[in-house]
């Protein structure tokens, strides 16, 4: 809700007497989640790995780079996910140097419709960021 003074403009959140669900939200080849705290990006890590039936050596390379954050690389025998978290962010996209393609869009995709039904039935919800009660502009 918006509150204009003679001064200033607010934005105030209204509390919805339903909790909104939080999603994940899609690019042409990622699955991004925002705002989100660091453990999500660990648990979205574990749920791809659940999906593809594939054990924690899969996580080929786990990297931490100040400007893009946490890397995890995942793969079976090379790497073709690509999952980053930084600055509330969760990003699952398919390898950036990978040779797959389409198919691993698709797959990334999957596991984002996948992941977006769990958070549907309001599981990891404690992981989103809150929304600001009060912003000035």
């Amino acid at each position: 809700m918006w509150d204009t003074t003679s001064e200033e403009t607010i934005l105030t959140f209204r509390n919805p007497k339903i909790p909104f669900i939080w999603q994940g939200y899609f690019g042409d080849d990622y699955f991004l989640l925002y705002p989100t705290n660091d453990e999500l990006l660990l648990i979205i890590k574990q749920f791809v790995l659940d999906y593809m039936k594939w054990t924690p050596k899969e996580v080929l390379s786990e990297k931490y780079h100040e400007y893009t954050g946490r890397v995890f690389q995942i793969g079976k025998d090379k790497p073709i996910f690509h999952l980053v978290g930084k600055d509330g962010e969760g990003l699952l996209s398919s390898e950036i140097y990978g040779e797959e393609g389409n198919n691993i869009r698709i797959l990334v995709k999957d596991i984002g419709l996948a992941f977006n039904e769990v958070l549907k039935t309001g599981k990891y919800h404690e992981h989103i960021i809150a929304i600001p009660e009060n912003e000035e502009y």
